[in-house]
């Protein structure tokens, strides 16, 4: 009976190491099983994050690239509108040019008549000078009160009229054609070549020169430049003078005022009467 404690006691260990070798194979079993899980849970929840991770930042860069082409679709379009309102711009930039063009030749062709008539109605000047000197044959008529008048009535229309268009016609003149007009009056034949001398040099001074007239009924002894308006017109007729002053057949030339209405009405108009002495240029 002694040896029977012994034997349970024995059986027991045995058992009792038995469950624990068990345990602890059921342990590393367990291990062994949730370890790879856990690492696979880990790895998977990894890759769960890396993939909305990415997912997100695709969804970014296409988002950035939808608006990337947006902006440059909206730039091409802006860029595209901008070159045609360039050429719309061009389109109209090249008819104003040319709108212009025509204006400015039109003006041109308008200003040119203009001085062909304003030459034209300068010459019918020289009418007022035949006028006095018809006026003073008639008033040494008998009985000559009535066509005296009749004359000066005329003259004063004429030089009304004259004066009128002159200064309308000046006034649509751009101001290098508004020339200041000479008369010249030649008492005989002999003098023509000396006066067309000088309308040369008169013309290429920047005057007009409306005529060359040969006037038998009013001689003066010396060359006169006549001027109509006091002091307005006397400094050209200063200038007049010193370009007769370079013409030896004109020696002795003066300058003096005349109180003519008619040619005062509109500025600028002169005459040059050569005197009896006025001889042409030696040859």
């Amino acid at each position: 009976m002694a040896e029977q404690p012994t034997l349970n006691t024995d059986l027991e260990q045995a058992l009792y190491r038995a469950a624990l070798k068990e345990k602890k194979l059921r342990e590393r079993v367990m291990l062994s099983v949730l370890l790879p899980a856990l690492a696979c849970g880990l790895w998977l929840l990894f890759s769960v994050y890396e993939v909305d991770t990415w997912r997100r930042r695709s969804g970014e860069i296409e988002k950035r690239d939808a608006t990337i082409e947006q902006r440059q679709a909206e730039a091409e379009r802006q860029a595209a509108d901008a070159a045609s309102q360039k050429g719309d711009a061009d389109k109209h930039a090249q008819e104003a040019r040319e709108q212009e063009k025509a204006a400015k030749d039109h003006a041109d062709d308008v200003q040119q008549r203009l001085v062909k008539v304003r030459e034209e109605i300068g010459g019918l000047g020289l009418l007022l000078t035949d006028l006095s000197s018809a006026r003073l044959k008639v008033s040494r008529l008998n009985a000559s009160e009535a066509a005296e008048a009749q004359l000066g009535g005329i003259r004063t229309t004429l030089g009304d009229s004259l004066g009128r268009i002159q200064e309308q016609i000046d006034s649509a003149l751009s101001g290098t054609e508004q020339k200041s007009r000479v008369y010249l009056f030649i008492a005989d034949d002999k003098q023509r070549e000396l006066a067309n001398d000088l309308k040369s040099q008169l013309e290429s001074s920047g005057f007009d020169v409306a005529g060359i007239a040969k006037n038998s009924s009013r001689h003066v002894e010396a060359t006169e430049v006549r001027y109509f308006r006091e002091p307005q017109d006397k400094l050209e007729a200063s200038q007049i003078l010193s370009i007769l002053e370079k013409e030896p057949g004109l020696a002795g030339a003066k300058a003096a005022y005349s109180s003519d209405s008619d040619y005062a009405k509109v500025g600028g108009n002169f005459q040059v009467w050569f005197g009896k002495a006025s001889k042409p240029r030696a040859q």
